[in-house]
């Protein structure tokens, strides 16, 4: 496993970290990010360095105090930041096995609609910027809005909603596309037994510029994992990049 995306909703807590250093010596990942961290700045690098010796890191503290994005690299990956926001930051990477230089949106959006239009705008924008255009480009993390009633476990009685077509519309118009999965349907969930609820709330959105003729070592699918912390739920997405042997291709 080469990028991670990973929403670890508090990494104060001890528990949690023992169980991330874990994953990250079991897949040894050497670029990703970090959702909803909870910490603020003061301890940041610090906590970092603990449990990244050695690594790069960029955060959107400008835009939030408590820590919503960590991007993270391996000395091994060349990264440039191209934009940041409150929702998201954006960064060309050269990762040592792929020729083409990638662009790639770590995004955690906002609880509240009218937040949300701020990053479908960003997005817009991206699209058409030449530090775009001219690379694949792959847009992952927590979108916190489902796209469809179907990715909601409740989609009998689930009809569309501005949240959805503002959604949707921001999709068509940068021209991304979800990028085939396996795992979990859902990423999210509420816990709360009979009445549970869960939502396809993570995902990965990639341009034509990923394809496999267009990519030398394609992307070739993601995997929704649902982790346990300490009695709760917690979701992580990863991305997979494989080459054409690997895959089978």
């Amino acid at each position: 496993m080469d990028i991670f995306c990973w929403n670890v909703r508090g990494f104060n807590d001890k528990t949690k970290r023992r169980g991330f250093r874990k994953w990250l010596r079991l897949n040894k990942p050497i670029f990703g990010g970090l959702l909803e961290t909870h910490v603020g700045p003061p301890k940041a690098a610090s906590l970092i360095n603990r449990v990244f010796p050695g690594w790069h890191f960029e955060c959107n503290y400008e835009f939030s105090d408590l820590g919503k994005i960590w991007l993270l690299w391996h000395p091994s990956v060349s990264v440039s930041v191209l934009q940041k926001s409150l929702q998201c930051i954006t960064c060309s990477v050269k990762l040592p096995f792929v020729s083409t230089e990638l662009a790639v949106t770590f995004v955690y959006d906002s609880n509240d609609r009218k937040i949300r239009r701020d990053l479908w705008s960003d997005l817009c924008f991206l699209s058409s910027s030449p530090s775009i255009t001219q690379r694949p480009w792959t847009v992952l993390g927590d979108f916190n809005q489902i796209l469809d009633p179907s990715h909601h476990s409740k989609a009998a009685v689930i009809s569309s909603s501005r949240g959805m077509r503002d959604f949707l519309t921001c999709i068509i118009s940068t021209d991304l596309s979800d990028l085939p999965y396996c795992g979990n349907e859902f990423t999210w969930s509420n816990n709360q037994g009979e009445s549970v609820i869960s939502k396809k709330l993570d995902r990965i959105l990639v341009n034509d510029g990923c394809s496999v003729y267009k990519l030398g070592h394609p992307i070739s699918f993601f995997l929704f994992t649902e982790e346990q912390s300490a009695g709760s739920g917690w979701l992580s997405s990863r991305v997979f990049y494989s080459s054409l042997e690997s895959s089978g291709a």
